[in-house]
């Protein structure tokens, strides 16, 4: 995303939920940062962050990550948006190893 990963985590530190919130345009944070990954180690850095945030506590009951599993508005899933915006490999295998269904 264009927050640096500094910012992601003091939200993640201070306020969890926020990172599952929808935006006003119908994405939550993971597929806002799937979209605006130009720079390959801050985007990973961004995602793992906002993956970390769902295992406190906010997994399925198979243990995987939830918002991975959810489509925006336009009905893309976060490896979608992210392949679409030729996200580096670095950051479509940290997605692909937390869905791993989406081999």
């Amino acid at each position: 995303t264009k927050a640096p990963a500094s910012v992601v985590e003091l939200v993640w530190n201070n306020n969890r939920y926020a990172l599952t919130e929808f935006s006003s345009t119908g994405q939550l944070p993971l597929h806002i940062a799937a979209a605006n990954a130009q720079d390959p180690i801050r985007a990973k850095v961004v995602v793992d962050l906002l993956l970390l945030s769902e295992k406190d506590g906010n997994n399925n009951d198979d243990g995987n990550n939830m918002t991975i599993h959810i489509k925006d508005h336009d009905g893309k899933l976060p490896i979608q948006i992210a392949l679409e915006h030729k996200a580096s490999f670095i950051l479509v295998k940290a997605l692909v190893d937390r869905f791993p269904v989406s081999r």
